[in-house]
Formats: structure tokens, C-alpha cells, sequence
């Protein structure tokens, strides 16, 4: 007998900012920049539902699917100031956890490779090389 894979997308609801800034200390600042934006970007339905579906369908690391959401800000910091771009990229792991977990699911501590994307129909480009796999987390 085979079990059903469930490939349905939870309910989401949004996490809390301040919450995130209490649980990931290192990045509160960047919520003042750039990481505004980045967490705006993130912390809505259609960024959960993409991380969501990489999580279900390919297994693959949540990041993967937002990739070419944060991808052009991550490109334009990354152009003025390597490691402020550096830090945001961390912050955005963070981000995605932060809300992965509040929606249901837990790390695996598996991480995977991040494929490259094509932002504005340049070359692909890696913004990011791994991402943390998550799993549906059971009751």
C-alpha cells in the first residue's frame, strides 16, 4: 500500500519582524536597509508558496525558490559593496528559515546546491551555493 504525497501548500501567515530581529540578533540591523525590502519581498504568500514548492516537489533548498526575487537587489548591492551583499545573502537564509519554520516546516540540516538564475536575461548567475533543505513538520 502506498502512502499519498501530500504536495498541498499550508495556510500562510506572516511571521513577525520584530520576532525575526529577536531570534537572529546578527541581522536585526540589515532590517534598516536593504533587508526591508528583502523581508517585504519574502515574508508574503507567493514567496512562501515558491519556497514551498522546491521544498515538496524537488526536495531541493527552500532558497531556491526566491532566488530570482532577491536576486536583482543581492546583484545591486553586491555591485556597490561585496560584503554588505555577502551579509544580506545570510540574512536571507535567515529570513527563509525564520519563516519556513514559523509555516510548518523543519530543517532536514541537509543542505543542497542553489542553481543558477537568469536575472534580467543576462548569463545565469549563482546568488546563491546552498540552501537548507526543510520538511513538512508532523504533528
Amino acid at each position: 500500500m502506498s502512502s499519498q504525497l501530500d504536495l498541498s501548500v499550508p495556510e500562510f501567515v506572516p511571521a513577525s519582524q520584530s520576532q525575526f530581529a529577536e531570534s537572529y540578533p546578527q541581522f536585526a540591523k540589515t532590517l534598516e536597509g536593504e533587508g526591508a525590502e528583502l523581508w517585504r519581498l519574502l515574508n508574503q504568500r507567493d514567496a512562501f508558496t515558491h519556497m514551498v514548492s522546491v521544498t515538496l516537489v524537488a526536495d531541493g533548498p527552500a532558497v531556491a525558490g526566491v532566488t530570482k526575487l532577491v536576486g536583482p537587489i543581492l546583484r545591486a548591492v553586491h555591485e556597490e559593496n561585496p560584503a554588505e551583499a555577502d551579509l544580506l545573502r545570510k540574512t536571507v537564509g535567515a529570513m527563509v528559515s525564520f519563516i519556513m519554520t514559523r509555516n510548518g516546516f523543519a530543517k532536514t540540516n541537509i543542505k543542497r546546491g542553489v542553481p543558477p538564475v537568469r536575472l534580467d536575461g543576462a548569463e545565469p548567475e549563482r546568488i546563491f551555493t546552498k540552501g537548507e533543505v526543510y520538511t513538512r513538520r508532523t504533528s
